[in-house]
């Protein structure tokens, strides 16, 4: 299955595009997606780093607060 989705991209990331689509001689769609697919898990080591510091800051607080509490 596929889901098909409409983007506007600035100039200068759709000139990269292009430029990757006549130097590999594959179809917007192909670079779009192998783009996305390489970039892919860097946004989610992104976002566990931000889960984890999430975490980390409220056990602190948590920790902070009991101490202010006794």
């Amino acid at each position: 299955m596929s889901i098909q989705f409409s983007i506007t991209l600035p100039d200068d990331v759709a000139d990269i595009i292009q430029m990757l689509v006549k130097e590999k001689g594959r179809s917007q769609s192909a670079i779009v997606l192998y783009l996305i697919e390489k970039g892919i898990p860097s946004a989610l080591e992104e976002t566990n780093k931000l889960e984890i510091t999430k975490k980390l800051i409220a056990a602190r607080e948590e920790k902070e607060a009991k101490t202010d509490n006794a």
